[in-house]
């Protein structure tokens, strides 16, 4: 049954900090300060993101 257990269950949202989203070639992690977006490595993987490699944004840099 739903909401039975030791689990607490969490909605599907980016409240909480350390949310990973992976999708194709990257995987973007929100921290408390900063979204760390890392490439993938691989034959499939276009160059410019091999390049690329890990990159870490301030959330200072984004906000509006």
């Amino acid at each position: 049954m739903r909401g039975e257990g030791t689990e607490t269950l969490v909605p599907h949202t980016m409240s909480r900090m350390g949310d990973v989203l992976a999708g194709f070639h990257a995987a973007w992690e929100f921290g408390s300060d900063s979204v760390r977006i890392r490439y993938e490595r691989g034959i499939r993987t276009p160059k410019l993101f091999q390049a690329l490699g890990e990159r870490r944004i301030p959330l200072d840099a984004i906000e509006g």
